[in-house]
């Protein structure tokens, strides 16, 4: 219900569009990283997530001239790719969604920059 309620707010900070789900996002995230009971576990999902954020960014970046490695579409290729890396990387679900949505989220960071 919430994600509903976010996808309309936008704010915009120093010409970058910040919307609402991305804040969203973020607090589950940084909810389940709160939540995680070891310091290696959170330092393992920082890790994981930065390196699916790097995968997404680089993925995104030079697709376009690889086209052979396309399954569908280049986002069926990049969705699939980060997701498969960060179910095979982490094994608790909810870990699996804070990782993938904070990985995706320093990829677009990566992205806007």
């Amino acid at each position: 219900m919430l994600w509903i309620l976010f996808m309309r707010w936008s704010a915009d900070w120093g010409g970058i569009q910040i919307y609402g789900c991305t804040l969203l996002l973020l607090a589950v995230s940084l909810w389940v990283m709160v939540r995680t009971p070891s310091f290696l576990y959170r330092f393992h999902l920082l890790s994981i997530a930065l390196l699916l954020g790097s995968v997404f960014f680089f993925l995104r970046e030079t697709l376009h001239l690889m086209p052979a490695v396309i399954w569908f579409s280049s986002e069926w290729t990049l969705a699939s790719s980060v997701g498969f890396l960060a179910a095979a990387l982490l094994r608790w679900p909810p870990l699996q969604i804070a990782g993938l949505s904070l990985g995706l989220l320093i990829g677009d960071a990566m992205s806007a920059y």
